[in-house]
């Protein structure tokens, strides 16, 4: 980050360029920065209307919500990317194809969205947040080591993501289908050592 606070979805956010090519059900496009999107107060959950703050009012909390990170372990043996070459049999219509291309990134995305939170002040109070609350599938596979780095990435700390198998389990020989230690090279994640706790 450069000092300044990141651009909240408020100031900029993505969204379809120009069209760069015709797919079989809609056009392939680029992705452009586009303008962002207004802060909405949804008065019809509930509570005062904001008009009738209290001049001398304070926020309470700034609270991020953050979900469906699907961390995966991209070599896990339990996946079932070999099922793609059947894509054309109709048997396997329903679970083809079954990885997605991004997933080994997902690490380094939930990397930067936890750099981006504590750097970030809310929109409405000025306030850094001060809690995040995580929705959804926070792993994909329900594996220890997935689970693990997931923890370690909310951690607030520097982590080894573990991919294959854990190493507990596997030593310096794991058996077939986990991958060996170090391949490929393990991504390593840093944050920033504010004490939010995460």
């Amino acid at each position: 980050m450069s000092g300044r606070h990141p651009p909240l979805t408020t100031d900029r956010c993505l969204g379809p360029g120009p069209v760069l090519r015709n797919g079989a059900s809609a056009p392939y496009r680029a992705v452009q920065i586009i303008a962002g999107e207004p802060h909405i107060v949804r008065a019809e959950l509930g509570g005062p209307d904001p008009g009738s703050r209290l001049p001398d009012s304070r926020p309470l909390l700034c609270l991020a919500h953050v979900t469906d990170l699907q961390l995966t372990d991209v070599q896990s043996p339990t996946r079932f990317e070999f099922l793609n070459r059947y894509f054309a049999d109709p048997r396997y219509a329903e679970i083809v194809p079954v990885q997605r291309p991004q997933e080994a990134l997902t690490a380094h995305a939930v990397d930067a969205t936890l750099r981006t939170l504590n750097a970030v002040r809310g929109p409405a109070t000025g306030m850094p947040p001060q809690l995040a609350v995580t929705t959804g599938d926070a792993i994909d596979n329900a594996q220890w080591n997935e689970m693990q780095n997931f923890l370690a990435l909310f951690a607030n700390s520097a982590s080894r993501i573990t991919r294959g198998c854990c190493s507990a389990r596997c030593g310096n020989s794991p058996p077939p289908g986990c991958a060996s230690r170090g391949f490929p090279a393990s991504a390593t994640t840093r944050h920033s050592t504010r004490a939010s706790g995460w």
